[in-house]
C-alpha cells in the first residue's frame, strides 16, 4: 500500500514549478485543512512568549499562516498577532479567526510591515518553501532589535508502532522530509545562533480526521492516487492491532522549534 508520487521522493526546491504547483495547491482545500491540521502544545506559546522582550501585548508575526492554526494559540495567549498569507483561498479562512489583528497577502521573503515593527516571528511547517536567506534577512528587517524569531516543526512521531506503519502507508510530507534532510535553517547576521527546544504532545484524531489530514498533504492531494491513499489510511486506522475497534485515538507529535534572537547592534 506504500505511496510513491516521486520517484526520488525528494522535496521540490523553492522557486522550481514543482514546489509553487505544490505550495500554491493548499488554497484548494482550505477548509479541510483548517479542519484537519493539528494545533500545538500550549508548552510551545509559554516558550516562545517568554523569550520574547517586547511589552504585553506582544507583537507578534506568523509567517505563512495558512488557515491560523498557530495564529490562534498566540492570540489565546493574550498576543496582537498579524498573520501573512500567500494564497487568497487560504487567507479568507484565516481572516475570520477571532481576535486576529490583520491577515495580509504576502511571504517570508516580502513581508508587508514595517521596519522594527515585531516583538517575535514565526512560521510552522512553511520554511521548505521558502528561500531562506531572502527570508533570513527580510524576518531580520521586520524584527525589532533583541526581537525573537521562531521556526516550528510539527512531526508526528514515529516511535510509535501505528504510526511508523502510516509512513508506510503514505509517504512524508515535504515538511517532514526538508527537516530529516537539513535538521535546522540556515540565517544570516543580524539574526544570532540558533538554539532548539522541544515539546510532545497528543491530537485527537478518528479514522475519518487521520484520512482527512493526510489529503491535506500537497503530494496527496496532487497524486492521481489520492482516494486510494485516503482509503489505505482510513484501513489502517480500523485495522492496526493499537487502533482497531477504537471510535477515536490520538495523534502523537514531537514539535521541534528553532529560535534565534536579532542583534541589538544592528
Amino acid at each position: 500500500m506504500s505511496e510513491t508520487t516521486d520517484p526520488d521522493r525528494e522535496i521540490p526546491q523553492p522557486g522550481t514549478p514543482q514546489a509553487e504547483q505544490r505550495r500554491n495547491s493548499f488554497g484548494a482545500w482550505a477548509q479541510n485543512y483548517d479542519r484537519f491540521r493539528p494545533g500545538y502544545p500550549v508548552e510551545l506559546f509559554d516558550y516562545l512568549i517568554d523569550l520574547a522582550p517586547g511589552r504585553q501585548p506582544l507583537k507578534v508575526v506568523d509567517m505563512g499562516a495558512g488557515t491560523g492554526q498557530l495564529s490562534v494559540g498566540f492570540i489565546a495567549h493574550g498576543c496582537d498577532v498579524t498573520a501573512v498569507e500567500p494564497d487568497d483561498r487560504m487567507r479568507q479562512v484565516l481572516a475570520a479567526k477571532p481576535g486576529l489583528s490583520n491577515a495580509l497577502a504576502g511571504s517570508a521573503e516580502d513581508l508587508p510591515l514595517a521596519d522594527s515593527s515585531a516583538d517575535l516571528v514565526v512560521g510552522s511547517q512553511m520554511w521548505h518553501w521558502v528561500d531562506q536567506e531572502r527570508a533570513a534577512r527580510e524576518i531580520a528587517r521586520v524584527l525589532k532589535p533583541g526581537g525573537v524569531l521562531g521556526i516550528i516543526w510539527n512531526l508526528r512521531d514515529d516511535r510509535v508502532p501505528w504510526v511508523r506503519a502510516l509512513s508506510e502507508v503514505v509517504d512524508m510530507p515535504d515538511s517532514y522530509k526538508w527537516f530529516q534532510t537539513h535538521g535546522s535553517p540556515r540565517l544570516v547576521e543580524p539574526l544570532g545562533e540558533l538554539t532548539a527546544a522541544e515539546f510532545s504532545y497528543q491530537q485527537p484524531a478518528t479514522a475519518e480526521s487521520l484520512a482527512g489530514l493526510i489529503s491535506t498533504f500537497s503530494h496527496v492531494a496532487l497524486s492521481d492516487r489520492a482516494e486510494q491513499i485516503r482509503a489505505d489510511v482510513a484501513e489502517l486506522a480500523n485495522t492496526h492491532p493499537d487502533l482497531q475497534g477504537r471510535d477515536s485515538f490520538t495523534i502523537p507529535y514531537v514539535c521541534r522549534v528553532f529560535t534565534a534572537t536579532r542583534s541589538l547592534d544592528n
